[in-house]
């Protein structure tokens, strides 16, 4: 991710987050979208989904961030 595509997010009060997790006896990623709460300075998740591949993870993520960036 650039610079400028980090700054537009947090402009726009948004942020993704993918980690691998153990999903049975496999590796998956999860995907959170959050989005800042402006009343209470925190950050609430918006949207999660797993996935088998981090790829796809980004891939769900830009559709739902291109929505509101």
């Amino acid at each position: 991710m650039e610079q400028v595509d980090i700054d537009t997010l947090l402009k726009a009060g948004l942020w993704v987050s993918v980690s691998p997790i153990m999903s049975g006896e496999e590796w998956a990623w999860t995907c959170s979208v959050y989005k800042k709460n402006n009343k209470t300075e925190g950050w609430v998740t918006k949207s999660r989904k797993i996935f088998k591949t981090p790829g796809k993870c980004y891939e769900w993520a830009l559709k739902r961030l291109l929505k509101h960036v």
